[in-house]
């Protein structure tokens, strides 16, 4: 079964009543938990990436054993690195085409295996030392061969 809520819906409605957000975002969390899913992928992109992550910490106050994982424009490269650095309540970010590893990335949080090595995946464990060396391509892309040009997969 799958939950959704648009958290890009939440963002406008952030703009329209910023009182009303903390509302918003109950209904939301009340719509995505209905299913008590043991994982929650954000697409983020634009203006959605406050409002995902607001989203986000509500869930992981209420479920902590519920693995969050970001994705899209707003997660690449550094971005997402620093997303999952600065935001304890994301577990990871994919850097690069999601849809390539986003099968490998849920078979393995089900099973209780790490997903740090996957391509283009942003784990805590091994943020701090990516960012360190500069160790930041777009792996995920690298590997399907969609990268700009041999230089971008380093």
């Amino acid at each position: 079964m799958f939950s959704v809520c648009v958290t890009g819906s939440v963002a406008v409605g952030l703009r329209r009543d910023e009182q009303d957000a903390p509302g918003r975002l109950d209904e939301c969390l009340e719509t995505l938990m209905r299913d008590r899913p043991r994982i929650v992928g954000f697409t983020s992109i634009f203006q959605q990436h406050t409002a995902s992550l607001a989203l986000a910490r509500r869930l992981k106050r209420q479920w902590p054993s519920t693995f969050v994982v970001f994705g899209g424009a707003n997660c690449e490269g550094v971005m997402g690195a620093e997303t999952v650095r600065s935001f304890p309540y994301v577990d990871a970010a994919v850097s690069g085409e999601a849809d390539l590893v986003f099968p490998d990335l849920v078979r393995r949080v089900l099973d209780g295996v790490s997903v740090s090595d996957l391509p283009g995946v942003r784990t805590r464990d091994r943020v701090e030392r990516a960012l360190a060396f500069g160790n930041l391509t777009n792996r995920a892309a690298c590997c399907a061969g969609f990268a700009p040009g041999p230089s971008a997969c380093g």
